[in-house]
């Protein structure tokens, strides 16, 4: 799941290649501006702090778990509340899929060492079906920070900049490579 698939892509920069990859593999553009994100384990919090700032500086809204609700807003990064699949506390990220309500996920799961046995499993099935639900949903879902950043640090891009060159047009002295 940390790979666009079997998509090459150029651009002008690292983040107009990646964003042009991630639309390639037939993700829509984020239009309604708002994101689900669940993060396990405290370093992954921290890790993940100016990523969300950067979501509320673009207008998005942020939905979260509980954990990582109460840690962003500790932090003054605004985000809804929504319950975990093996909760039943609605809305749920299944909820938010089936109502359409978000672009992308963000979900890096709990370390074991993180949390105690019980929990760890629920995470890893709730894990499971949150990648397998956005598979169907065709939205894309970050497992790594690494990629969720340089997702979000694209999408000041507008899909219509993108530029759809010949492939002898990207050379260095272009400077597309």
């Amino acid at each position: 799941m940390r790979s666009t698939g079997e998509v090459a892509s150029f651009g002008k920069n690292k983040k107009e290649a990646f964003l042009a990859a991630i639309m390639a593999t037939g993700v829509l553009y984020p239009t309604k501006k708002a994101a689900f994100v669940s993060l396990g384990g405290a370093n992954a919090k921290i890790r993940a702090i100016k990523q969300c700032q950067m979501l509320m500086s673009l207008g998005y809204t942020i939905y979260s778990t509980s954990g990582t609700h109460m840690f962003l807003k500790e932090h003054g990064v605004v985000s809804v509340k929504v319950g975990k699949l093996y909760e039943g506390v609605h809305p749920t990220f299944e909820d938010l899929l089936k109502s359409a309500m978000i672009d992308f996920a963000i979900v890096i799961p709990e370390g074991e060492n993180d949390t105690d046995r019980r929990r760890f499993m629920h995470g890893l099935s709730d894990g499971y079906y949150m990648r397998r639900m956005s598979v169907d949903a065709k939205i894309p879902i970050f497992t790594a920070l690494s990629t969720s950043e340089l997702f979000i640090s694209s999408l000041h891009i507008v899909p219509a900049a993108l530029p759809i060159l010949a492939w002898d047009e990207y050379s260095i002295d272009k400077h597309y490579l």
